[in-house]
Order: structure tokens, then C-alpha cells, then sequence
């Protein structure tokens, strides 16, 4: 695949939260809260494995409390980068949700290869979150986030050298309760976020205990930020739902049980992905245009009169030369501004879909001697990842018209130089046997059958 220096930037969204709704029994401000005015807020976190305040860890840590997450719009481990010191990373190019966190300059390489482990260690309820894949994907109600500058290999094992981030969801109360939220903005934007929390039946230490519930629910919808010339919908949507369930049962004050279920979709048409520059073709620093220029277009030619040339010479290749070198020089005129509109052979698409559960007992044992308060806990988690991306990562016209002429990439181009220059010989990493007429043939089947874009996704993952 010839290598594309490709711009994604984009306007930007405006979005307003429009209504926020909280009904709750039992709940309300003391005046001493009152009374603290601007007093800084006291934050328990898990860093350590154990509820303590941010100020008694002593690790570099930045903890955001539920509040901080509702005012930053944080909905996923992606909204963390740029907005946290120190915390980067970027999500990769033509596949949703799959975002790779860096900390300290310490980063784990392209999110969407799923054979490749995170430098960032990602933890939801206690639970690992083992792929960069789909790991950036909404949640329905997050009470607290943890950001752990690292290294934290001692308590979150070998895939957190760079640090790690801790997401915590909101727990059943079990006391009634119903929040919602809804925003609007352009671009056809809306979500609506809502919890709703039952209320707990039984009681702790009696019969079988206390057992409470609660429900939450979040969808985004947002229309494309790129018009589409071309045939297909508009560039850059947003279509998400995240669902979660929670359970908890209290038999006695020392002994807990945490069921938690969680569920996250989206179906989206991704981001125009502009052509602005273009790799050197080899390591003399030939430029990719100009090796289609004075060596394949030259070279062509030259074939072409050969007695007993193949024909597709003549009316195939020469004429797709003649193509990608006006698709090349086209990209590099238009620069690197930013675009309002285009087009592409395949619009790129994505559809992932995650299912998690996770079961925590936790038992308070007291006092052991020297060791001193010590809690047994233990976390058992199962998550299901399945993602689909489709569809091109530049918008270089490739398509074939009815001849079976296009702009096919340069490396097509000189796969097809070595096959027609170099008859009856072995071209290192190119055949496994002599170039014969079959093999040509079989080229050009190819290229009839398949294409020969720049760049085309069509990958199913299952994690």
C-alpha cells in the first residue's frame, strides 16, 4: 500500500446541554457543605487498590470527580487527551473507538492492531481492558476517573509503564432516583444520557441482606462535518448507544457483591481523509510522482513497441499512468487546507459493538495483627469486542471506468514494470517462481476483479 500523508482536521461542533433533570428521596445539602464555599473538594479514589483520599496517595495522580466529568463532557477514555496534563495519544486513522493513550512520551503504537498491547493500562470497575481496540467507546454513567501518570507496573502489571487510567462507574444507592441530561448542537446534534436508580429492598445484616439496582442509558446522534460529492452519505457521523445494568447485594456491613453489566454500539460513516503529501518512493529520496514521471511512463512506452507486446500495455497500464500521475499532481496542488467536501471510492465506515460483565465480592476481614485492616477482594471479568471497518483512507479517485482503466497506486505500477521488464526471472519478495504470462494474467485478474485503490479497509476483528 503506497504510503499517504493524510489531513483530518475538521470544523468544529458546538454543542449545548439543553435540560438536566434530578429527582432523588433522601437527598440533600447540610450546611456545613454549605458553609465550605470555595473549599476544595474531598476525593476518594482506588488508586492503590484501596478507598483512600487523592491526598493520602502518593503516586502522581489526577482524579476527576463526577462533576469535573459532566462539565468536561467526558463520555470515554479519548475525551482524556489533550485536557489532562501530560496525557496524549490520538485515535487511529479509519477505525472508530480505537484510541491509543500516551503518557510521558511513552506510547503503545497504532490502536487498531489488535495483536499490539497498550502502554497506558486501561481498568474499568477493576476490570483490564486488554485491547486498544474499541477501548475508547461511551459509557453510560461514569462516577470517577483516575489518571495515573506511570510508571504503575507494581499494582497494574506489565502494560502500564506509561501509567494507567482507572474508570469507575456509578454504583446503585438504593435510594430512588432519576437523572437526565439532553444536549443539542450543530451539525444535527443530540444525546440524551439517563440514569435511573430503584430502590433497594431488605436490609443489611437481616435475611438475605440489602440488594439494590440501577439503569443507565446514553445515546449520541450527530449528522456528517463533511459534505459527500460522490455517491454515499456524508463524512464524519456520529451514531452511539451505551447501555449499562448494576446490581449490589449487601448480606452484611463486611461483605458486598458488584454485578455490573455493560453494553456500547455505534455505526458510523468516518472522517474525509485528504491526500496532502506523499512518502519518498525509495531510499534515494525519488519522489512517488516522479518515479511514475521518468521511470514507469518512459519505461511504458518503451514496451509498448516492443514486438509481441502484451496489448494491455497500450490499453491498459499507459492510460493508468497517465491517471495516477494526474490524481498525484492534483493532491499536491490542492495543499494542505481544509476541505468542506469530497469524495472517495469506498466511504470509510465503522461498526463496533462491546459487551462486558463484571462480578466483584469484596469481604472486609478487620484487623489481622501486623498486617493490620485488611479487605479480601476478588474481580472476575468477561468483555466481547467485535469491530468492522470499510472503506478508503484517502480520496484519491482509484475506481475503474468500464475499460478496466484507473488511478491505480504507484506500487501497482511497479509490481507491473518488474513483471513486463523482467520476464522468466525470480524478482526478489515479488514472485515465489519464474514471471510468466500466467502470472501476469493473473495481475491483471486481480486488478479487474479487486481494484487497485490506494488504500481499502474491509477488516472484521473479534477480541
Amino acid at each position: 500500500m503506497t504510503t499517504i500523508a493524510c489531513s483530518t482536521s475538521r470544523p468544529r461542533p458546538l454543542a449545548l446541554a439543553v435540560s438536566s433533570v434530578v429527582l432523588a428521596t433522601g437527598m440533600g445539602l447540610s450546611g456545613s457543605v454549605l458553609a465550605q464555599g470555595m473549599a476544595l473538594e474531598e476525593i476518594i479514589v482506588t488508586a492503590q487498590k484501596r478507598m483512600e483520599t487523592a491526598q493520602e496517595t502518593p503516586v502522581s495522580i489526577m482524579a476527576i470527580s463526577a462533576e469535573g466529568i459532566e462539565k468536561r463532557g467526558i463520555v470515554n477514555s479519548a475525551d482524556l487527551i489533550g485536557g489532562i496534563a501530560g496525557v496524549g495519544g490520538f485515535s487511529a486513522p479509519g477505525s472508530r473507538a480505537a484510541t491509543g493513550l500516551s503518557m510521558r512520551g511513552v506510547s503503545a503504537g497504532s490502536p487498531a492492531n489488535v495483536s499490539l498491547d497498550p502502554a497506558v493500562g486501561l481498568y474499568m470497575d477493576g476490570v483490564y481492558v486488554g485491547k486498544l481496540v474499541g477501548s475508547s467507546m461511551d459509557v453510560a454513567e461514569i462516577e470517577r476517573m483516575e489518571v495515573l501518570r506511570g510508571p504503575q507496573g507494581t499494582l497494574y502489571g506489565r502494560n502500564s509503564t506509561a501509567g494507567a487510567v482507572n474508570i469507575i462507574t456509578r454504583k446503585p444507592t438504593g435510594e430512588f432516583g432519576f437523572r437526565a441530561t439532553a444536549t443539542a448542537g450543530n451539525y444535527d446534534l443530540w444525546g440524551l444520557k439517563a440514569n435511573l436508580d430503584l430502590p433497594g429492598f431488605g436490609e443489611v445484616g437481616e435475611g438475605i441482606g440489602k440488594i439494590s439496582a440501577s439503569l443507565g442509558f446514553h445515546t449520541r446522534q450527530r449528522g456528517g462535518l463533511y459534505s459527500n460529492t460522490g455517491a454515499g452519505g456524508d463524512f464524519d457521523t456520529i451514531d452511539r448507544n451505551a447501555y449499562r445494568a448494576a446490581i449490589n447485594w449487601m448480606p452484611t456491613d463486611s461483605f458486598s457483591m458488584d454485578y455490573v453489566y455493560d453494553y456500547s454500539d455505534l455505526d458510523e460513516t468516518q472522517t474525509l481523509y485528504r491526500t496532502v503529501g506523499f512518502t519518498q518512493q525509495n531510499a534515494a529520496g525519488q519522489s512517488r510522482l516522479n518515479f511514475l514521471r521518468n521511470t514507469v511512463l518512459p519505461a511504458a512506452n518503451g514496451l509498448a513497441l516492443a514486438p509481441g507486446a502484451d496489448p494491455r500495455i497500450t490499453s491498459h497500464w499507459i492510460p493508468s499512468i497517465q491517471k495516477s500521475i494526474a490524481a498525484y499532481e492534483a493532491a499536491e496542488a490542492q495543499g494542505e487546507g481544509r476541505r468542506s467536501k469530497g469524495s472517495g471510492d469506498n466511504i470509510p465506515t465503522a461498526e463496533n459493538e462491546i459487551k462486558g460483565h463484571s462480578l466483584t465480592f469484596a469481604w472486609e476481614a478487620g484487623e489481622m495483627g501486623a498486617l493490620g485492616d485488611v479487605t479480601f477482594k476478588s474481580i472476575t471479568g468477561y468483555r466481547e469486542i467485535d469491530t468492522y471497518v470499510f472503506g478508503n483512507i484517502e480520496d484519491i479517485d482509484s475506481s475503474l471506468d468500464a475499460n478496466g482503466i484507473g488511478a491505480y497506486s504507484d506500487l501497482v505500477h511497479g509490481t507491473l514494470l518488474g513483471l513486463y521488464a523482467a520476464p522468466g526471472t525470480v524478482i526478489p519478495f515479488l514472485t515465489p517462481g519464474p514471471v510468466t504470462d500466467a502470472l501476469i494474467d493473473n495481475v491483471w485478474l486481480g486488478i479487474d476483479q479487486e481494484g487497485a485503490y490506494h488504500s481499502k479497509q474491509d477488516t472484521k476483528s473479534t477480541y
